[in-house]
């Protein structure tokens, strides 16, 4: 019994030994799998972390090459900022100047114009001088207003030393005024390039508009004009009732269509001019040069042409009823062109057919 006791002991021993001993494996092979996955995974992030510091080495590498070229990037950019800013400020001071000169310049202007009703003499004519600086091209927002505020003085009546000072300004202003208008394209035609003035009531004596073309519709009633130099100008259809142009030069104007109905023309130059179809009803032709001018259709009804001058001039169906003249000036108009086409008085017709028969005969 004893025996039996004992050796059911010993297997009791040697199976709980076993066990333990089983046990044992397995929890050392567990621990050694915990282990090595652990390295395993440690490995893998220190690759991870390799990689990582492979990336971000070879840019902190070349940073210190690029430090010198971000420093002078910087300053370029510095550079330019303060350019612009110098150029905005300069801009900004020029602007400001401008705005000075043009203040000054007006203020100087308006004590001209003031200085024009001035009531000596002396101060009247140095405006009047001091207006033609204002008549520069760099001026050339105070022309139109130039040009009108002369225009108001020589409507008024004015010594001849200040209209004349006037005068000569005028003259500039106008050329500028119809220089501006002028389109070049269409020099040659003339009435589809036009530019219309009012010189009505003037007091232009001696009046320089030489070489003027391209003006139409010019209204000159009423005006004074003697000794004017109207030289190579283009009126065409323009008009001038009761307008004195006495001994003014006109030779080779073009006054197509013109009315000047009860002007004085006295010792007018006329030749080579253009008078077709021109109304110049009870005018004052006395002297007047029509050497080679065009006098087609022209109407001269009621004019005094004693004295007048019409050789070579172009008559065809021109009109001279009622015209007052001396036997003398008949002569003068056997020696134009087409005078036969033209229209007379029965009386003074019979005395140019007379006076051609003696030339003839």
């Amino acid at each position: 019994m004893k025996f039996n006791s004992i050796f059911i002991y010993l297997c009791l021993i040697f199976y709980s030994a076993s066990s333990f001993s089983q046990n044992s494996n397995l929890h050392v092979a567990t621990n050694v799998d915990s282990i090595q996955f652990y390295q395993l995974e440690k490995i893998k992030q220190e690759v991870e972390n390799l990689k990582s510091e492979n990336q971000v080495k070879p840019i902190i590498k070349i940073l210190p090459s690029f430090a010198g070229v971000l420093t002078a990037l910087v300053a370029v950019v510095g550079v330019i900022i303060s350019f612009f800013k110098y150029i905005k400020e300069k801009r900004i001071e020029l602007e400001q100047k401008k705005d000075e000169t043009k203040l000054r310049l007006v203020t100087k202007f308006d004590s001209i114009i003031n200085n024009l009703c001035a009531a000596s003499n002396s101060v009247r004519a140095g405006a009047a001088v001091s207006l033609l600086t204002f008549l520069r091209p760099e001026y050339k927002n105070f022309h139109k207003q130039i040009y009108l505020i002369l225009l108001a003085n020589l409507k008024t009546e004015l010594s001849n030393n200040i209209n004349s000072l006037m005068l000569k300004t005028f003259e500039e202003a106008g050329r500028l005024k119809f220089k501006e208008f002028r389109n070049p394209i269409k020099d040659k035609f003339p009435e589809e390039n036009s530019l219309e003035l009012d010189l009505t009531r003037m007091n232009m004596y001696r009046l320089d508009f030489n070489g003027m073309k391209g003006l139409s519709n010019v209204d000159f009633s009423f005006s004074k004009l003697q000794h004017a130099n109207l030289v190579d100008c283009i009126f065409i259809r323009s008009k001038g009732f009761k307008t004195d142009f006495s001994y003014a030069r006109l030779s080779r104007s073009n006054l197509l269509e013109g009315r000047f109905n009860e002007s004085n023309f006295e010792g007018v130059q006329f030749h080579e001019s253009n008078l077709i179809s021109a109304k110049l009803k009870h005018t004052n032709l006395k002297n007047a040069e029509f050497q080679k001018a065009y006098l087609q259709d022209a109407i001269l009804d009621g004019a005094d042409i004693r004295g007048a001058k019409f050789e070579q001039a172009d008559l065809n169906n021109a009109f001279f009823r009622k015209i007052k003249y001396n036997d003398a000036d008949l002569l003068s108009i056997i020696r134009s062109k087409n005078w036969e086409k033209a229209n007379f008085s029965e009386e003074t017709k019979m005395k140019l057919l007379q006076l051609a028969s003696k030339k003839w005969s």
